[in-house]
């Protein structure tokens, strides 16, 4: 049996969330199919282009390719093992072969990106990071079938696709920014943020031929009639040559930066006259732009006149004045008209050399890190996730808006740096009619809170009466313990419970607005999503505890014991209405298990087959027997999965699509008609169910 994905791809979030549905209301079925997806939420670190296709990269998503009619973004994944992509090369002699560096290893397409398979075992080790690692490969000039490499480790090689050559190690081992074949490629430049190095070859031996303090953090190259103009960006100093490298023309550009900023992207190219553009980019703090010279670096001019900020994108459409952070420039090769950037937050198009830019001008990329999906009683989709807070989508008509931080002047005073201390995650959300309550933790605030709407995200209170004051950074599942988990009492809306990883259970009796620990605590506060409250026995919760186990607590959070699943890697939990607790595990495989009833034993109901880990179930609630699964992988592992069972987990298919990194959550639609698949990076992807 095959089921066909709807491809409509919402942004969306990172993490995992159990889907909480409104209680006795009389819902609708939503109809996505005319949602036009948008790009953001995540960093772009880079945009090429060839003679057919555009080409763009995620730092968690992996690639997507446009043609030069396409309206949206494709994602082009198949094979690609890891989605941490911090760099693309095309072979400029086979414009349909691409190079990809990911944060596990080096990948080749020779169809356009079509399809994707490693480069060669020894690069299978290499590691390459978005922003450290800016151009860290470059074809061989003479053999295309050669890479020069510089990694995060700031390891230099000669690769082939059978054999590799140490060409040397970058000064204090810093990660290598950028790695230039010069001339014949018997000499090689590889940059560092603090150091500019060249490598000669003699007799099939490299040393060192000149090393100095200047940084190199990116390069450009254009050719015209035989003539090579190379350039070196970092801090506030350009470096020009004409001559492969045999000398340099070192020129400060800090007069025409702005005070304090670094210049850190640039991109040059001859037009078909034989005159050279060069755009450089600089940032401060987070703002970005760029500067312009076309008598090779002899003047500069800011070129920019219009920006025209992307109104799709429900985080941002409050957004005016200055770049984002920028992370890659591109000049189209021989055509200086026609220029490229990407930021943290989007990707920039300008056809008038830099003076006006059109943001997201390809629509469909979406880049967010996931937590936590919500069907309401009106039939919205409420989406939390890492830096972009809460959203609605709205499928009739299709609308989509930011719910929490609340676009307007006072979101985007001083940049945003004045709401830094409210604005920021959102993991775990519980809907209730007209009541919102969803757990957060802002960017630079010293610990979690919770946000209340009373008037369906009209307006918002800020919690934090009763939370830990701090995070806690000990027996955590990550660096610091996040507000993970967040459940409304069956028995009493009014009550809502909420897990802190490294804190423990907190409780709340007024709907969210004060909150107090439970008077007893696990022995383990590790916790990743896992909280349930059980619907036919009051009082009775279940916390999972990535490692230990999962408790039980039968009296509202005054005592809890272990009830099963001892050292297992647990990171979700779900009960149906028959009491039926589901288990999603990491073992040698990804596990569910299940326990069916009270004092019932665990048991593995399902091992897929795949690796990673089972990080979110959804049920049915209009069918307990039809429960969906997710599976992930971890480090940007490109290997997740989605699976339906329609009887109780005795079979299960596996739907047909590409998932990435996997599920962080997933919900039925009140129909029952289209199960709601939130990718850990990524989007939402509507699966029509037959």
């Amino acid at each position: 049996m095959k089921i066909q994905l709807l491809h409509v791809v919402l942004a969306a979030v990172f993490c995992l969330s159990s889907v909480q549905y409104a209680q006795g209301a009389e819902l609708g079925c939503p109809d996505w199919s005319n949602y036009s997806p948008w790009s953001g939420g995540g960093a772009y670190p880079q945009l090429i282009t060839n003679d057919k296709f555009v080409f763009l990269t995620s730092d968690v998503a992996g690639l997507w390719r446009a043609g030069g009619d396409d309206v949206r973004w494709t994602a082009i994944n198949n094979g690609l093992d890891n989605l941490h992509i911090a760099a693309l090369v095309i072979d400029p002699f086979d414009e349909s072969r691409l190079y990809a560096s990911t944060a596990k290893g080096i990948f080749y397409s020779s169809d356009a990106g079509e399809t994707w398979q490693s480069y060669s075992e020894f690069a299978k080790g290499l590691r390459f990071k978005r922003w450290s690692n800016v151009k860290p490969l470059s074809v061989h000039p003479s053999d295309s079938r050669q890479l020069f490499v510089g990694d995060l480790l700031g390891d230099v090689y000669l690769l082939s696709d059978d054999s590799h050559v140490v060409i040397g190690s970058t000064p204090t081992n810093k990660p290598a920014t950028a790695v230039v074949p010069l001339g014949d490629g018997s000499r090689v430049l590889v940059g560092t943020t603090e150091t500019t190095t060249i490598y000669t070859v003699s007799e099939q031996v490299w040393s060192i031929e000149s090393s100095d303090s200047f940084g190199t953090i990116d390069t450009s190259s254009s050719q015209h009639k035989g003539k090579i103009a190379t350039a070196l960006i970092g801090g506030t100093v350009l470096s020009l040559s004409f001559d492969n490298g045999a000398s340099w023309e070192r020129i400060s550009i800090a007069d025409s930066l702005p005070s304090g900023a670094t210049a850190h992207r640039v991109s040059l190219t001859y037009d078909t006259n034989g005159k050279l553009t060069i755009f450089v980019a600089w940032y401060r703090d987070w703002r970005s732009g760029i500067i312009l010279s076309t008598d090779s670096g002899g003047s500069w001019s800011n070129p920019v006149r219009k920006r025209n900020f992307s109104s799709s994108n429900p985080t941002r459409a409050w957004k005016s004045g200055s770049f984002d952070q920028i992370m890659s420039v591109f000049i189209v090769p021989n055509s200086p008209e026609t220029v490229f950037l990407t930021t943290y937050w989007g990707h920039w198009k300008s056809t008038d050399g830099g003076k006006n830019w059109v943001e997201d001008f390809i629509t469909g990329a979406a880049n967010t890190a996931g937590s936590a999906l919500v069907y309401t009683s009106k039939g919205d989709l409420l989406t939390g996730s890492m830096d972009v807070g809460l959203i609605k989508y709205s499928p009739s008509p299709a609308s989509h808006s930011s719910l929490f931080p609340q676009a307007g002047s006072s979101y985007i005073d001083s940049l945003f740096m004045g709401t830094w201390d409210v604005a920021g995650h959102v993991w775990s959300i519980v809907s209730q009619g007209e009541r919102i309550v969803a757990a957060s933790s802002p960017w630079s605030g010293d610990a979690n809170q919770i946000i209340v709407s009373e008037n369906y995200g009209g307006n918002w209170s800020v919690v934090t009466s009763g939370l830990p004051e701090s995070y806690s950074t000990e027996n955590t599942v990550w660096e610091k313990g996040y507000a993970r988990a967040l459940v409304a009492d069956p028995f009493n809306s009014e009550r809502l419970y909420l897990a802190i990883d490294g804190a423990g259970v907190f409780v709340s009796n007024d709907g969210g607005y004060h909150w107090h620990e439970t008077s007893g605590q696990p022995s383990s506060l590790k916790v990743y999503n896992g909280l349930v409250a059980d619907p036919n026995n009051q009082g009775y919760l279940y916390l999972a505890s990535p490692g230990t186990g999962v408790y039980v607590s039968k009296d509202g959070g005054q005592s809890w014991f272990i009830t099963g699943l001892r050292g297992k890697a647990i990171y979700d939990l779900e009960m149906d209405v028959n009491g039926r607790l589901y288990a999603a595990t990491q073992g040698a495989r990804p596990e569910l298990y299940v326990k069916d009833g009270l004092g019932k034993p665990w048991r593995l109901l399902r091992a897929f087959d795949n690796s990673g880990t089972v990080e979110a179930i959804a049920i049915d609630p209009n069918n307990s027997k039809i429960i969906a699964v997710g599976t992930n992988g971890w480090s940007s592992e490109n290997i997740g999965e989605v699976y339906l069972s329609r009887d109780g987990g005795k079979n299960w298919i596996k739907v047909e699509g590409e998932f990435g990194v996997g599920v962080a959550d997933l919900a039925f639609s009140p129909c029952s008609d289209v199960l709601s698949a939130l990718q850990y990076a990524g989007g939402v992807i509507h699966i029509p169910l037959p």
